[in-house]
C-alpha cells in the first residue's frame, strides 16, 4: 500500500515525534535486502509528503516498530511500541459538511410553507371578513339615529316655546293679568309636549314591531 493510499483512507493518522523520526531513518539508512521494499517506498513517499507535517499513519508506524526490533537503533536496547509513540497524539480528520440534495431542500421549504400557512388560516379563521362593511353599516345607522333624536329634541324645544308665547300673549291681549297669561302659556306648552311625545311613542312602536301589513309585503 502507497503512502498516497493511507492519507486517503480510513487509517489513524498520529503526530510524528522526534523519536518517530529518528526510527524511520534508521530504517532507511538500513541496506537493501534488510528491509522490505514496500515498506522502504511507503517511508520515502511519507517524507516526500512532508514528513512529520503531515503525520503518520499507524499501521506505518507498527511495520517501523517490527522492523527495529529486527534491528534496534541501540544495540542490545528493546524499543516498545507505546514507548515508541509516546508523546504523540492523534490527529483527527476533518469532517467536511455534507451537501444538501436540492430536491429534498426544495421539498422541506415547501413542507414549511404549507406549514405555516396553515398555521395562518387557523389563526384567522374567526375572522369575519364582513366585519368592516358591518361596523361601517352600524355607526352609519347610530349617525341617522343620533341625528332624528337630536331633530326631534329641538323640534320639539321650539315647539313648546312657540304654542308658550302663542297662549300666553293671547291671553295677555285678551285683557288678562300676567299670571293668568303665564298658566295660559304653560298648558299651551303642556299641550304641545304630550302631543309630540304621543307621536313619538307611535312612531317608535310601528319602527320596533311592523305590522301584519308590512309583514305580508315582506313576504
Amino acid at each position: 500500500m502507497t503512502m498516497d493510499s493511507y492519507t486517503h483512507s480510513s487509517y489513524t493518522l498520529i503526530q510524528a515525534t522526534d523519536l518517530i523520526r529518528q526510527g524511520v531513518k534508521h530504517v532507511l539508512a538500513q541496506g537493501d535486502g534488510k528491509v522490505p521494499e514496500d515498506l522502504r517506498k511507503d517511508l520515502t513517499e511519507w517524507q516526500v509528503l512532508g514528513g512529520a507535517n503531515v503525520g503518520i499513519p499507524f499501521e506505518l508506524v507498527r511495520k517501523v516498530h517490527r522492523q527495529l526490533l529486527e534491528t534496534p537503533i541501540s544495540e542490545g536496547v528493546t524499543l516498545y511500541l507505546h514507548e515508541l509513540m509516546k508523546g504523540s497524539e492523534i490527529i483527527l480528520p476533518t469532517l467536511k459538511p455534507l451537501e444538501r440534495n436540492p430536491k429534498l431542500v426544495a421539498r422541506l421549504n415547501r413542507i414549511k410553507a404549507q406549514v405555516e400557512q396553515r398555521e395562518y388560516n387557523k389563526m384567522v379563521g374567526n375572522v369575519d371578513a364582513s366585519l368592516p362593511d358591518t361596523v361601517d353599516v352600524n355607526l352609519a345607522f347610530e349617525l341617522r339615529t343620533a341625528t332624528r333624536e337630536v331633530s326631534f329634541m329641538v323640534n320639539l324645544l321650539l315647539t313648546i316655546v312657540g304654542c308658550f308665547v302663542f297662549g300666553f300673549f293671547a291671553s295677555y291681549y285678551a285683557g288678562f293679568s300676567v299670571i293668568t297669561c303665564t298658566f295660559v302659556g304653560l298648558l299651551f306648552g303642556m299641550v304641545a309636549f304630550f302631543a309630540d311625545l304621543y307621536f313619538l311613542l307611535k312612531f317608535e312602536s310601528m319602527d320596533q314591531f311592523p305590522t301584519l301589513k308590512d309583514k305580508k309585503k315582506k313576504n
